[in-house]
């Protein structure tokens, strides 16, 4: 009995302990990019074929590295499709490295974001996004001005309302 309880206190600690190491390396494996970094020409394929991300000039850029699969992304584009009438002055890129995106089943888990003009979904692939973002751990988001400059990077979760000031806004007129 005493010899059980030594096994299963063991097999717990060693469970933290293996915890704690994927902890230090998905955050040694996340590096975060320079704040003079410029909207990288990032391609993606979505439905209708390959695209590349590039500033427009006239609205913000967000990018979401998400796996559909991943707990805190669905958390993250649950608070987008509540919060997606505060992003609408935004380009929104969803990307996933994952090879074949569900869009079907994101559509209907997230309608708002899959209706929304200004969101575009797509895969990327994983060695492009960490040579130019510097990062696979999910979610991940970064924010360009207009004009292509990085304002705000996010490695993990982050509510809509936290995010908002971080995105820049033209003055009206």
């Amino acid at each position: 009995m005493v010899g059980l309880r030594r096994l299963t206190a063991i097999a717990a600690l060693t469970a933290m302990a293996l915890a704690i190491v994927w902890v230090v390396l998905q955050v040694s494996r996340t590096g975060h990019v320079s704040a003079a970094t410029r909207l990288p020409a990032l391609a993606y394929r979505d439905a209708h074929g390959s695209h590349v991300i590039r500033a427009n000039g006239r609205q913000p850029t967000l990018i979401v590295l998400f796996d559909s699969r991943c707990g805190h992304c669905g958390y993250q584009l649950s608070d987008f499709d509540r919060h997606v009438a505060d992003l609408a002055h935004s380009r929104i890129y969803l990307l996933t490295t994952e090879s074949k995106l569900p869009l079907e089943v994101l559509g209907r888990r997230w309608p708002a974001l899959a209706s929304a003009p200004s969101v575009a979904w797509g895969t990327v692939s994983a060695s492009d996004f960490r040579a130019h973002l510097r990062t696979l751990v999910t979610p991940a988001l970064f924010v360009f001005d207009e004009r292509g400059a990085l304002v705000a990077q996010y490695v993990g979760e982050v509510k809509v309302d936290a995010l908002l000031p971080a995105i820049p806004r033209r003055p009206a007129g």
